[in-house]
């Protein structure tokens, strides 16, 4: 049962068409209702880790990184403060996560919603050059699993990564999530694209989120798995039955490395670095195609 100081911690963004709740609580977003359809199950949350493919399993990827799995699941969030502008037509609404590790680090998360919905997020974030870099920098979205439809402005058709895009073309493409899902032997980390400039998502009705850039173009993807899921499968039949849809939004990702499955790392020059200060600035708001 709710308590009436749960209430109290609630913000609330209301327009002609949708309403936008905040919990000071739960660190985040926890409703965008769109035409009566709500389209998302939980709390976004930034998210610093992508599943290990066979490339990595060689060299210990797991190993190496796996702070910045519990980092991805584990963040506290606090609420910090909202402010109203002068002329009352946006609200910001700022949080810090504290993220777990033998070095505890902050990253600042704000929102920026306007009168139509549409919400500026500003990732801010310095990482320690006292822990491994991350494998990936940007923010998840778990949708209801009916939001099965993508279609994106970037680099394609074909999954790729910034060490896998020299065969890829700009152009609009589309695609499902289950299509999305590469049919590797071994569940693994697919269906990233890259130099990303909006990306839908929408169920049957055509009704859903649009995602699109501020300031670069970013990194998208969108299946029915998380990497925490993906990474815990060694076989296809081992992944759960779908349940939601995953969309994951970043300013970049690692390499996936592939010079040989015994040992080979991915190269430095496709590594995020441990000392660069990173912002990531995008926007999303419901949409109807």
């Amino acid at each position: 049962m709710e308590t009436p100081e749960a209430y109290l911690s609630l913000l609330g963004v209301i327009g002609e068409d949708f309403r936008i709740i905040f919990s000071k609580i739960h660190g985040g977003i926890i409703e965008y209702n769109y035409l009566g359809k709500s389209l998302i199950k939980e709390v976004p949350k930034p998210n610093f880790y992508r599943a290990s493919t066979q490339n990595d399993t060689g060299n210990k990827y797991g190993f190496r990184y796996g702070q910045w799995f519990s980092a991805s699941l584990y963040q506290k969030a606090i609420f910090q403060k909202a402010t109203l502008n002068e002329d009352g037509t946006s609200v910001e609404i700022i949080y810090q996560h504290i993220l777990p590790g033998n070095v505890e680090t902050e990253i600042e998360v704000t929102y920026l919603v306007d009168g139509n919905g549409k919400v500026d997020v500003t990732l801010d974030y310095q990482p320690s050059a006292k822990q491994i870099e991350m494998p990936e920098f940007g923010m998840m979205f778990k949708l209801p699993l009916d939001f099965e439809n993508v279609e994106f402005y970037g680099e394609g058709p074909m999954e790729n990564h910034i060490d896998r895009q020299q065969g890829t073309m700009l152009g609009i493409y589309q695609y499902t999530i289950y299509e999305n899902l590469t049919p590797y032997l071994m569940p693994q980390e697919c269906g990233n694209r890259t130099g990303v400039r909006y990306a839908d998502i929408y169920n049957k009705d055509e009704i859903g989120l649009h995602f699109s850039f501020i300031d670069d173009a970013f990194e998208f993807s969108a299946i029915p798995y998380t990497p925490i899921e993906v990474e815990s499968a060694r076989h296809p039949f081992e992944l759960p039955l779908p349940y939601q849809s995953v969309v994951r939004i970043n300013k970049i990702q690692m390499g996936i490395a592939g010079d040989n499955t015994w040992g080979a790392k991915t190269h430095d020059e496709y590594l995020l670095s441990n000392q660069e200060h990173y912002v990531f600035k995008f926007s999303f708001n419901g949409h109807i195609r």
